[in-house]
């Protein structure tokens, strides 16, 4: 079965797999880190670990909500001064160019010299 018929199964049937699947990998891969966890760190009896893990999925509900909602409050504010601070770069960085420009153009009305500007500035940059 792929992700897309999974996805594309009812809700239940879904959620039934998808938590088959995850039960499949906490009763294998995990085992090594519970027992690390459970014995090599902190002894625990089966009663110790199933409060510890019942107050991790309760601090775990609770809390993300919380975090989800400080850690996009904090995405948005660092979006902005970013944009305000790319902003002001970028202005400053254009009048320079444009103070560089100003001063390369000749300052004056003939053909002659404004096209052989024309030409050379056409082949420095690529630009038509």
């Amino acid at each position: 079965m792929t992700l897309l018929t999974i996805l594309a199964l009812p809700a239940s049937a879904s959620q039934a797999i998808v938590g088959s699947i995850i039960g499949a990998g906490a009763l294998t891969y995990s085992k090594k880190i519970m027992m690390t966890v459970g014995k090599g760190i902190v002894p625990l009896d089966p009663f110790s670990a199933l409060v510890t893990v019942l107050a991790e999925a309760l601090a775990l509900h609770t809390f993300t909500i919380v975090l989800l909602t400080g850690m996009t409050a904090v995405g948005f504010i660092l979006e902005y001064r970013l944009k305000e601070k790319l902003k002001t770069y970028l202005t400053h960085e254009a009048f320079i160019l444009a103070n560089v420009i100003a001063t390369m153009v000749p300052q004056t009305e003939k053909t002659v010299t404004l096209d052989s500007f024309c030409r050379k500035y056409a082949i420095i940059t690529d630009v038509r």
